[in-house]
């Protein structure tokens, strides 16, 4: 408290204004007040691992799990990489789920890293 705000939640807010993406989960805004930072998201039903959980029929369709799971979570992190960001932490806590239009977010930036590609200056010499 008496050390403001950690690095690891700036630099996970700098990162979510960043990604405008379908399947990374937005920011909505960050309302600072005198001893906390409230970050606004946009609203999700539930995690992935509570999504299979409750319908254990969605587990079976190998189908369903393609499009509405690998693919989604697939263009996310397609996105994060170049955009040069990794994520660090993927697991089916942090992939957020909508029940009506099956829609799956990747979330949870707290441990992103940007990452470069490092180039030699390279003369004619």
């Amino acid at each position: 408290d008496d050390e403001g705000v950690l690095i690891t939640v700036t630099g996970e807010i700098s990162i979510l204004k960043e990604m405008q993406h379908n399947n990374i989960f937005k920011l909505q805004d960050v309302v600072p007040s005198e001893k906390r930072l409230y970050l606004v998201f946009e609203y999700l039903d539930l995690d992935l691992k509570k999504h299979m959980d409750s319908c254990p029929e969605f587990s079976k369709d190998l189908h369903m799990i393609k499009v509405n799971i690998s693919l989604p979570e697939s263009r996310g992190i397609t996105y994060c990489h170049c955009h040069m960001v990794l994520h660090h932490d993927l697991k089916s806590q942090i992939l957020l789920t909508d029940r009506h239009t099956n829609s799956l977010m990747l979330v949870d930036f707290g441990l992103p890293r940007a990452f470069g590609i490092h180039v030699r200056t390279f003369t004619y010499e």
